[in-house]
């Protein structure tokens, strides 16, 4: 259920420009409405927004936030303004990837190894609309960058991660970068 008034302060803090409180930002985070979840995702993953958290989150409190968030989105496609879609989700989880191999942090790639599980796990368990997202949307993009194939090359000794594997490369190397 969505609780309009926290989606209401977290909109707020969005549009301003002050710093917000660690601690609300954690308390947000804990929320059930995926609507008010893609709020927060807005607020800790773009620039400047998460600058602005005072002090700054952990990595241990992003990935506990990121990937339940993600699943989530891949799982139950929301509609909504701020909740992700299926391919929202998707997009933005090679986005991250994107992000996170640009930092040095060794944070950085536990994050990385965990949304690698994330869409492996979610792939694994899930119908055809659900793969499609993950390959199209995800796998496909990261997979555009050659330094994260051999990242994902276990997948391609996978019996049933082969295809999705497979299938992101034909893309990948049509539209490397």
């Amino acid at each position: 259920m969505i609780n309009t008034e926290t989606l209401r302060c977290i909109e707020s803090v969005l549009m301003t420009q002050g710093k917000v409180s660690k601690d609300a930002v954690l308390q947000w985070m804990r929320h059930s409405s995926l609507e008010v979840l893609g709020a927060v995702h807005e607020l800790v993953t773009y620039s400047p927004h998460w600058e602005r958290v005072d002090p700054p989150l952990e990595e241990a409190d992003l990935l506990a936030f990121l990937i339940p968030f993600y699943r989530r989105c891949l799982l139950e496609d929301p509609k909504g303004e701020w909740a992700l879609s299926r391919y929202e989700a998707a997009a933005a989880i090679a986005s991250r990837f994107r992000a996170l191999a640009r930092d040095e942090e060794p944070g950085q790639q536990v994050l990385l190894v965990e949304l690698k599980n994330l869409l492996a796990q979610v792939y694994l368990g899930n119908d055809s609309e659900v793969q499609t997202a993950i390959v199209t949307g995800a796998l496909e993009h990261v997979l555009e960058e050659p330094r994260f194939r051999s990242f994902f090359a276990d997948w391609s000794k996978h019996e049933s991660l082969k295809q999705a594997y497979d299938l992101a490369m034909e893309w990948a190397i049509c539209h490397e970068r």
